[in-house]
Formats: C-alpha cells, structure tokens, sequence
C-alpha cells in the first residue's frame, strides 16, 4: 500500500514533516508550531504561534456540562481506559457541539458578500454557523481575543471582516444581534493562518482532547464508579 502525501517521509532513518526532521522540531520549535507546520505546511512566525495558541486555548475545556467532557468522565467511571473515554468524547463532538467551526469556516470563504449570504440564511429559516451565543448576547468575549490577537499577529484580517460585516447584517436583517461566536472567531483564524475549512474541526478536537484526558483521568481518581441518570 502506498500513499501520495507531502506531509511526511523519512530518509536514512530520520522522520521528516514537510522538510523539517522530527529531531530539529523537538529541540527547536514548539508543539504549536509543529501543529502550524503540519496543518499549514510551513513553520509559523512569531504572530502566527501566537494566534494559534490563543485559539487552541479557547477551545481546550469549556466546563464539565459539555457533552465532549462530561461524555469522557461517563465513559471512565463505566470501567474504560484513558485513551476510550477521550474516543468516546471525541465521538460526543458534532455539528452542535464544537463542529461548528469547519461549516463557519467554509461560510467564511465564500464570494458573496455579507447581504446575499445572510437573506440565503434568512430566507431559508437556517441558523448561520459561527454567530449568536446562549449566554453572549452582545458579544463573546473569546471571540474578542481571538480577533485581537490575530490584529497583533499581523496576519490578513479579511475573514475576520467578513465575519463582522455577517454580524452586522443579521442584527440588520433580523432585528436582533447575533454576535460572532468562538466558532466563527475560530473559523476566520484557521483562514487567516492559511489552513484548510476542514482544520476549524480538526484543531478543535486537538484542542479539547487535552481537556477529555484530565476530565478521565480525575474521574477514575475519585473512583466514582458507574454512573446513571437518577
């Protein structure tokens, strides 16, 4: 079985990513750059690293109530192991719980503008993915830094523009605001550090399984046993 890929290959023993062997990436760079050049194709800059660290900090944990970490916790306390419950959390992830980014990401690099995008959405009765929040009303403060970081960062800020002339939009077309949310900040960094829509999940899920791995392991820690809904 053989594979076309550019991501890898080793030569005289040595493992390489995109040109840059495995011994050079640990000695030199850090795991999020080694997480740029594998998504991205290339090591980041200075501004990049940061704008990607601040995005897979936002998404590594969101509270015991998310089904991606309460599922995990379940899963242990059934008598699973680590790396099962984190499976099992992974699986627990979906269009309403933490995919939102990759469908906001592809919203995002769409030609039409904002008007003709959000009467689609509006005609059609469809939530627009990336914007409003349960709790934020006005504004999602995650999503705040994620825009600012990526203001510091120096990267191109048109999806992010584009996002906000979405959020404007709405709030035009439906009398209501919509701000942009994590997921739609989330989305416009993944297009700004030059990667592909579908990374939006990808990199969520790389963030958050940090999370699902504490929340296991503290599970069988307690020793809390099986659980069932009363």
């Amino acid at each position: 079985m053989k594979f076309d890929t550019k991501i890898s290959k080793t030569e005289e023993g040595e493992h390489q990513v995109y040109g840059h062997t495995i011994s050079e990436l640990m000695q030199a760079h850090t795991y999020t750059e080694a997480v740029h050049l594998l998504y991205a194709g290339k090591l980041p800059n200075d501004g990049e690293r940061m704008l990607l660290d601040t995005m897979l900090v936002s998404a590594i944990e969101h509270g015991v109530e998310a089904p991606s970490l309460y599922i995990p916790r379940i899963s242990a306390a059934s008598g699973n192991s680590v790396h099962t419950a984190i499976a099992a959390g992974i699986l627990a992830i979906g269009e309403d719980h933490g995919g939102a980014g990759e469908a906001a990401a592809r919203l995002l690099s769409r030609h039409e503008d904002a008007e003709i995008l959000v009467s689609e959405y509006v005609e059609a009765k469809k939530h627009m993915p990336g914007f409003g929040h349960r709790v934020y009303k006005d504004e999602d403060p995650r999503a705040t830094i994620i825009y600012r970081k990526a203001k510091e960062a120096g990267v191109s800020l048109v999806s992010f523009e584009k996002a906000y002339a979405i959020e404007a939009e709405l709030e035009k077309q439906k009398g209501k605001k919509l701000p942009l949310n994590i997921d739609g900040a989330f989305a416009a960094g993944v297009l700004s550090l030059g990667m592909d829509p579908r990374a939006g999940k990808a990199l969520f899920v790389l963030a958050r399984v940090a999370g699902m791995g504490a929340h296991a392991i503290e599970e069988l820690q307690q020793g809390n046993g099986y659980r069932r809904l009363a």
